[in-house]
């Protein structure tokens, strides 16, 4: 069982590491765990996983009465942008993007907070294309684009390798195969557009907020699987929708800024009625 003397070890350790975040403390012997009660070692898990975890930097339907010809187009362009999505185009040279494979990506960061090696083999994401549109409002008067999708359900599958230390203490690691489901995703926003030389429109601003509804993940042979690993899945299930609801503005805020990067590279020099006439090309 869980001494009082090893308590005590890592409570102070986790104060120390608060205080001192530059001097790591030592790892946390991640067999203790298993000789512990499951709710003790639970609990013990979420507060030495919440605090890292929440400090690394890193994220109705309108009826056609109501939508203006520019918003129908923009619906269609969307439903156009669904069928490439699932069917890939040869003539415009993109894939099949539902579902998405990807063969191999690596990540790393090394923080005070949080030491991170890992890598994804045969990555795969299915149904983005299953999008819901919620809402969609584009103005030519006030340049504004208000807009609202939910995904339904987005599966994530592939093969996993991690080695990582949470908050200087505890090590989280192992490999194998994992699947993650994350339902009732629900985006939406208000791109601000501005004119610059009086010509040329560009994204002055982009707001997002976004939630989700439903998480659920099973990863295999972490803490190098077993009684261990269960543990872990059952902790991560429990804290990720809350770690992803206490940073959700943060979220939204960093997505935001690189979709207006990369929306402002798109529009180039186009003008609104260059915008405009890309919009209506997708509507017959």
């Amino acid at each position: 069982m869980f001494s009082k003397a090893m308590l005590a070890l890592v409570l102070g350790a986790l104060a120390l590491s608060a205080a001192l975040p530059q001097r790591p403390a030592a790892p946390l012997p991640v067999e203790e765990l298993a000789n512990m009660p499951r709710e003790q070692a639970v609990a013990l898990l979420k507060d030495l996983l919440r605090g890292p975890l929440q400090q690394v930097v890193v994220p109705a339907m309108s009826s056609p009465a109501t939508r203006g010809l520019i918003d129908d187009q923009i619906v269609a362009q969307l439903e156009r942008l669904r069928v490439v999505m699932k069917e890939g185009s040869e003539a415009l040279g993109v894939p099949v993007l539902d579902p998405l494979h990807v063969h191999h990506v690596e990540a790393h960061t090394h923080q005070s907070l949080i030491d991170f090696d890992g890598s994804l083999d045969d990555f795969v994401i299915q149904g983005l294309s299953d999008f819901i549109i919620d809402n969609i409002k584009f103005s030519t008067i006030l340049l504004t684009f208000n807009f609202g999708f939910t995904m339904p359900k987005v599966s994530v599958t592939g093969k996993y390798d991690l080695d990582s230390i949470l908050g200087n203490l505890l090590p989280i690691y192992g490999e194998g195969p994992f699947k993650v489901d994350i339902g009732d995703v629900v985006v939406s926003g208000k791109a601000k557009l501005a004119l610059k030389n009086i010509v040329n429109i560009y994204v002055k601003s982009l707001t997002l907020d976004f939630s989700v509804g439903e998480y659920h993940s099973d990863i295999d042979g972490m803490l190098g699987g077993g009684d261990l690993s269960d543990l872990l899945n059952e902790v991560i299930n429990d804290l990720v929708p809350e770690i992803i609801d206490a940073n959700a503005d943060l979220f939204a805020d960093v997505l935001a800024e690189q979709i207006v990067v990369i929306a402002n590279t798109i529009l180039g020099e186009m003008t609104l009625q260059d915008l405009l006439d890309l919009i209506a090309g997708g509507s017959s």
